[in-house]
């Protein structure tokens, strides 16, 4: 008897891509929940401080003399704090290219600065941005919990063939005989490894070779049984 159980390739790629998805899920309901709203508390502990000292962008993220921290970093390494990664980013959006023209300079402190208190009075990760972290894990843990679900029943299902019958042991376990095949759509075989069998009575049973590891020898010993089903093949592809 041949028997075709689950591809354990196939088991492990789409186990890791569920894994994957349920550690996005996590990763997300942790920075929603935890992440960053500590980040918005650690900026609003330093709020006055960084609206106070009134520097450009550039100076803001330009390293002291002698010191490898910037006025930025010094800030909150008074608080023993972590500068901001995404802080040092939206300061430094708001640099002032190098060559303005000098009638222009005004203008351009004036909105940079505008820029700055902006990012300095608003929390750094603001209810949208918490609120797409939630929706993120949701999308992933949907994801993640579709995959494993259809996983399980291919886990468990085995199918089998003998010289009389070919059978599987799924939610509706069936054994069908050989006569009873009418056709076998090969058009998928070639390039997936996918063929289904039609039988009497409007049944029928897909076998993927993808996912199961044993359906082509199952397929050689149904065409062993069944020869004129290629030559119906054959007969299908010349019309």
């Amino acid at each position: 008897m041949i028997e075709a159980v689950i591809n354990r390739e196939y088991l492990f790629r789409m186990s890791a891509v569920a894994l994957f998805m349920l550690g996005v899920t996590i990763w997300s309901l942790y920075d929603g929940f935890v992440a960053w709203p500590e980040i918005n508390r650690q900026v609003a502990q330093v709020r006055a401080e960084l609206l106070g000292t009134n520097l450009s962008a550039r100076v803001w993220l330009t390293p002291v003399t002698d010191s490898d921290a910037t006025p930025l970093d010094q800030i909150f390494h008074a608080q023993s704090l972590e500068t901001p990664k995404k802080l040092i980013r939206r300061i430094d959006e708001a640099k002032m290219p190098e060559n303005v023209p000098v009638k222009g300079i005004a203008a351009m402190q004036e909105r940079e600065s505008r820029f700055l208190r902006s990012v300095f009075e608003e929390p750094l990760y603001s209810a949208g941005d918490l609120q797409g972290q939630f929706v993120m894990a949701a999308i992933t843990a949907l994801v993640g919990i579709i995959i494993i679900g259809s996983l399980l029943p291919k886990v468990r299902r085995v199918y089998r063939a003998d010289e009389s019958a070919v059978s599987h042991n799924g939610p509706k376990g069936q054994s069908f005989n050989y006569t009873d095949i009418v056709s076998m759509d090969w058009k998928l075989w070639p390039k997936k490894g996918i063929v289904k069998l039609f039988f009497k009575g409007g049944r029928a049973l897909v076998l993927d070779s993808w996912h199961f590891r044993g359906v082509k020898e199952i397929v050689e010993m149904i065409v062993l049984q069944r020869p004129d089903l290629i030559e119906q093949d054959k007969a299908d592809k010349e019309d």
